[in-house]
């Protein structure tokens, strides 16, 4: 019986088995294949990898209370709006993939696209303090020249709840809405963050 069990293991392949051990050698070889996008583009951010548009809507549902770094800017005609990320390593890289593209003619001269992306990262790169108002002011030059569009404001959700900045006490005079409260630019207290949050959102002009 040990011969026959022994015989049996040793069995030759046959075309059946044959086909199935290669049908699935061919479907991992198609599987790697179509995942080798995904790992060339090393998603760090859900919105990378995507179209332009596509990129644009993602970060466009957010809120800052999830979200609390970010950038308001307006484009050529005064239209503005905010823009909020986790963090700001993901602030910077949306600045210098999306923001450099939004405002370009898509049909246009695509050198003239990627030159004003590498400035964008060239001016990251060479500001330690990434949010700071010299790196708005230098991104700014470059953006308004290629694109008419600017960077207003760009900080953190907690600067615009407690921030004593001209801008910070616009906004929550903003969310508050009656002028003639005295209380209308104070600080968000932290019953209050979501609604601010959601009406940043909205604000939009």
């Amino acid at each position: 019986m040990a011969s026959t069990k022994s015989k049996k293991l040793k069995k030759p392949i046959g075309k059946k088995s044959a086909a199935k051990k290669s049908t699935a050698k061919t479907s991992r070889t198609k599987l790697s294949v179509a995942t080798a996008p995904a790992k060339k583009r090393a998603q760090k951010f859900r919105w990378q990898g995507k179209s332009l548009q596509q990129a644009i809507d993602i970060v466009g549902k957010r809120t800052a209370e999830k979200h609390p770094h970010g950038f308001r800017f307006s484009d050529s005609s005064g239209c503005s709006l905010f823009i909020w990320f986790k963090g700001e390593s993901e602030m910077l890289a949306y600045l210098s993939d999306v923001m450099s593209a939004v405002f370009v003619d898509p049909d246009g001269d695509k050198e003239e696209l990627t030159l004003l992306k590498k400035k964008i990262e060239a001016i990251i790169k060479r500001h330690k303090d990434k949010a700071s108002p010299k790196l708005k002011t230098a991104a700014n030059r470059v953006l308004k020249k290629a694109t008419g569009a600017s960077i207003v404001w760009m900080g953190t959700f907690d600067e615009l709840c407690q921030g004593t900045t001209k801008f910070a006490r616009e906004m929550r005079a903003g969310f508050r809405c009656d002028e003639n409260v005295t209380t209308k630019n104070a600080l968000i207290k932290k019953s209050e963050r979501r609604a601010f949050a959601k009406c940043l959102h909205a604000m939009c002009g």
